[in-house]
């Protein structure tokens, strides 16, 4: 019974450990301000964090608001982790993005809004140079109902194919919608090494040869909610999360630790 509590516990205590060497999991209701340094604006002239108010609360009483300008961009980017070669197991974001709804996309009128990972490029300095998976409203997208839809973008895909926007088939409507990024681990940690897309909890990954992969030489170090574009039109976001996702090999070694334990205290 021993041996079996102290093999349950290692497994549990690795993933607390694991998450806690990776600063997250993080979420963030926009309550109250977030801690100095939490978040950085992405690099770039004209660019903010975005601004705490009382408008379009999707829980608790605020969120947090980007506000329309052009030219810069409003955003946070949230720094998942300190080490320079980022995270390569699997990881969840996700956000709840109020849209007016009350500005069409188009060249005169850009419209941003987006939940993006960014990869590690070991600098400080967030950037799209190394990886990235983008899901949002973006100006001078090439899909083809790219100006009504929400699109995806995903750096492989794109260095192996030129630059490549997917239409999701989600349309902007007025009111919330919810958006959500799974990076599945590297091969080399026993995942699919593919990114994973969600709109109001349906899957909307497009299906490609291969897939959308993450770069594999590098792992996830930032994950972003607004835009560094100029938008016409201002979002609110709410209830940001990201938490990496345990191994299923490890989480069946914690459950069948579990197991065995409850089944010795059963037959004694």
């Amino acid at each position: 019974m021993r041996c079996a509590l102290l093999f349950t516990g290692a497994a549990l205590l690795a993933l607390g450990a694991n998450a806690r060497a990776q600063s997250i999991p993080y979420s963030d209701g926009f309550e109250s301000p977030a801690p100095p340094g939490t978040y950085q604006p992405w690099p770039g002239a004209g660019q903010s964090t975005l601004a705490l108010e009382a408008n379009h609360p999707h829980s608790g009483a605020q969120s947090a608001r980007a506000f329309a300008t052009n030219p810069g961009g409003w955003s946070d980017t949230y720094t998942m982790t300190s080490g320079t070669a980022g995270i390569t197991g699997a990881l969840k974001s996700d956000v709840w993005v109020w849209d007016d709804n009350s500005q069409t996309q188009g060249g005169s009128t850009p419209i941003s809004a987006m939940l993006a990972f960014a990869g590690a490029n070991g600098t400080t300095t967030p950037g799209f140079g190394t990886d990235y998976a983008e899901l949002g409203l973006i100006p001078g997208n090439t899909a083809p109902n790219g100006n009504s839809n929400w699109v995806i973008r995903v750096r492989s895909y794109d260095v192996a194919n030129g630059t490549t926007w997917f239409d999701t088939g989600v349309a902007r409507t007025k009111g919330f919608i919810h958006l959500a990024i799974t990076a599945d681990a590297n091969p080399s940690d026993g995942g699919d090494g593919l990114y994973h897309f969600f709109i109001n909890g349906n899957d909307v990954t497009p299906s490609v040869p291969g897939g959308l992969a993450r770069n594999s030489t590098v792992g996830l170090e930032w994950d972003r909610i607004g835009s560094n574009s100029s938008s016409v039109q201002d979002f609110w976001y709410d209830d940001f999360n990201v938490q990496p996702v345990p191994e299923p090999a490890t989480l069946g070694l914690a459950t069948l630790g579990i197991v065995g334990l409850l089944g010795r205290r059963r037959k004694r």
